[in-house]
């Protein structure tokens, strides 16, 4: 797209023309401004893809630990604060008053600091944290100010820090800089560098590398000056998180060795790589394996996983294949947007206007040369490698060994990567037929799928049930996260035993409840029966049998009633018991004794210290 003038936007006052700053820098300080800070606090403490890990570590590298678990709990003094006020340990619920009135000028140790080993899963390589640490080792610790300021202030480095290189990168990218824009304030990509996140910098560093290296592809011949602006790249590559490292393919496809005005250049540069590979990525990562068992899921082993993959190489190509095709919109739509942990769905109509945003700015970006056979082929093989490494990486660290699914992927791991995809897109000739009168239509695209991205965390976050505003079907609450390792099945539901639980609801409309249901142990005889019945006037609103050879799967079981519309903050009670099911051979509920539950529960009128989900 050539530089056109924004909305609004006719002439650069001329100490802006002398700073050289073009239209696309400054939508992205308006993005930064407008939507960028917004997000900073708007988004719940915790509510962050493992945001809760990467503050641990913030905090960890404050001390110039760099080795992720060589501090012990009582010289670390790991403020409580910070995992108080996290969002999943707010029961998945809204942010009110009384969050603000409980935690707005509570300071780092005012509630003492956690006396136990932490356990992180975040052991990327330092730099990526590191602008985090030094906001709380400088202005954190030292200053007289609360945990939640300290935190944000922690959120802002990281959005600054990622800010400085996708703005870095549109200076050096020769061609293609509203694209870039565009890829790079996408609402995931805001959502991870607005929280503290090692995605932020990593995102950042991917951008930049590619624009670096597309920068050096015009030189007419590559000398040591370039050969030192690509080793620089190089070791800013080698920091980010390994599913990038695959780019390191892409200058030794694009630049041939004839292109250097020596031999030794050439050579100099490869050697430097290897060196670089070996110290920052082979180094660090042997290190950070001493401390990878917290980040492995799901009984995964890394090494016996590779051992698996080299021994049915087929087998795991045809399982990547399968998984693309039956996951790749799940993938796409979560490479646009998506809220920490899938609490909350976001406003459909972000990834809409998005996508319309996107779409103008192929079709207007007139200044994206038409890139030749070597150039498509470069960007294709490295997206697909990168694809592979980022796969690859999940497979192993988080998917059982030998599975034929690959459990955890997120499209937000993507995002450095298409860029190389939509260089390739911009670039097929059939597209420059069609031509927009201007570049309007990104700008108001992009804002309006930015705006309603915001619009759509404040109604997830700080308004009961308030994604209904914006989509169909219920609102569920409370949202369950993790189960803790003291949940467990409740005993078998029989003549003999009766359960009873008291239920608060948070909203009006309640129509439906929820129940996970385990099997019977001899499901052939005997009836389930759940009542609901409202506290204060007695009223029945459910009377439901299950017969209990209907359950042969562990779910969630969904119990439908006429919906009482003055349910807010009204108390029920749940009953269940059993008639023809002898002792032990019943159904079973779920038991935990997390926050999200809410309400005392009875066994046979004896209370206990869990609740139903």
């Amino acid at each position: 797209m050539q530089d056109t003038p924004l909305p609004g936007i006719h002439t650069i006052k001329n100490p802006i023309e002398k700073l050289n700053i073009s239209r696309v820098e400054i939508f992205l300080l308006i993005i930064a401004l407008t939507i960028g800070i917004p997000m900073v606090l708007l988004i719940p403490p915790g509510a962050g893809y493992d945001e809760e890990d990467h503050l641990a570590r913030v905090w960890e590298l404050s001390f110039f630990s760099f080795i992720p678990g060589q501090i012990p709990p009582q010289e670390m003094q790991y403020p409580k604060i910070f995992r108080d006020f996290a969002y999943r340990h707010q029961s998945g619920g809204i942010i009110d008053s009384d969050f603000w009135q409980s935690y707005s000028g509570v300071s780092l140790y005012e509630r003492g600091f956690v006396s136990r080993e932490i356990n992180t899963k975040s052991v990327y390589s330092p730099p990526l944290l590191l602008p985090q640490a030094m906001v709380l080792r400088y202005v954190g610790r030292p200053a007289d100010l609360s945990a939640l300021t300290v935190f944000h202030l922690c959120r802002f480095a990281s959005l600054i820090s990622y800010l400085i290189l996708v703005w870095l990168a549109i200076r050096l990218i020769p061609f293609g800089k509203w694209l870039l824009l565009v890829l790079a304030v996408s609402p995931i990509a805001l959502f991870q560098a607005a929280t503290i996140s090692a995605d932020a910098i990593s995102n950042g560093i991917g951008f930049l590398f590619i624009a670096g290296c597309l920068r050096v592809t015009e030189s007419k011949e590559i000398n040591w000056k370039e050969c030192g602006l690509l080793v620089f790249l190089v070791f800013l590559l080698f920091l980010a998180k390994l599913n990038l490292v695959p780019l390191i393919l892409l200058p030794f496809l694009l630049l041939t060795p004839s292109r250097f005005t020596n031999r030794g250049i050439y050579f100099s540069l490869l050697a430097m790589t290897l060196i670089l590979f070996i110290v920052e990525v082979a180094g660090w990562n042997r290190i950070a394996s001493l401390q990878l068992d917290p980040a492995l899921a799901n009984e995964a082993n890394v090494t016996d996983q590779i051992l698996y993959i080299f021994g049915h190489p087929l087998q795991f190509l045809q399982i990547v294949i399968i998984d693309f095709i039956t996951n790749g919109w799940t993938y796409l739509l979560g490479w646009i947007n998506g809220y920490g942990y899938y609490y909350w769905t976001p406003p459909p109509l972000v990834s809409l206007f998005y996508l319309l945003g996107l779409g103008s700015v192929i079709l207007i970006d007139s200044a994206m040369p038409l890139a030749d056979k070597r150039f498509r082929f470069a960007f294709i093989l490295t997206f697909i490698a990168g694809y592979f490494a980022t796969i690859l990486s999940i497979y192993t660290t988080f998917t059982p060994v030998g599975a034929d699914e690959i459990l955890g992927v997120q499209g937000r791991y993507f995002v450095p990567l298409v860029l190389l995809l939509f260089l390739v897109i911009s670039s097929i000739s059939g597209l420059k037929k069609i031509t927009l009168p201007s570049s309007k239509w990104t700008t108001v695209f992009l804002s309006l799928a930015l705006s309603l991205n915001v619009l759509g965390i404040v109604l997830a976050f700080y308004v009961s049930c308030g994604t209904t505003y914006y989509q169909t079907g219920l609102c569920y609450q409370p949202l369950y996260k993790d189960f803790t390792a003291e949940s467990h099945p409740s005993p078998p539901i029989s003549n003999e035993l009766s359960i009873t639980q008291e239920i608060q609801v948070t909203c009006d409309g309640f129509t439906e409840l929820r129940v996970i249901l385990f099997p019977a142990n001899s499901p052939m005889n005997g009836i389930t029966r759940f009542t609901l019945q409202d506290r204060v006037n007695d009223q029945v609103l459910m009377d439901t049998q299950v017969q209990n050879d209907q359950i042969i799967l562990e779910d969630w079981y969904s119990l439908r009633f006429d919906p009482d519309w003055d349910s807010n903050r009204n108390n029920y009670v749940l009953k269940v018991l059993s008639s023809d099911t002898s002792m032990g051979q019943g159904l079973r509920l779920f038991y935990s004794s997390q926050p999200e539950i809410s309400g005392n529960l009875y066994e046979n009128g004896q209370l206990m210290q869990h609740g139903i989900v």
